[in-house]
């Protein structure tokens, strides 16, 4: 197992995962997980202003290191309709 890290990425700012990581057991549970922090965050309502097109999570290790990155815009398109 991988301990993965997902950082928010935008046009204005960046938030460093500060937490412990999750351990995960490959890349496709990273991005499941990815996933469903977007439509969190997308329903948070501090972030419902966020634009989608410039968003994304930046999956890493505890390094810091890119494994891959998440747009919103796929996320969303992604997720059923409500």
């Amino acid at each position: 197992m991988a301990r993965y890290f997902f950082d928010l990425t935008t046009a204005n700012f960046i938030v460093l995962d500060r937490t412990n990581g999750r351990e995960l057991g490959d890349n496709a549970a990273a991005r499941d997980c990815a996933v469903e922090s977007i439509k969190a965050i997308m329903d948070a309502k501090p972030w419902r202003g966020l634009d989608p097109t410039t968003s994304a999570v930046d999956v890493t290790d505890e390094r810091g290191k890119l494994f891959f990155s998440v747009p919103f815009a796929d996320a969303l398109r992604s997720a059923p309709n409500k």
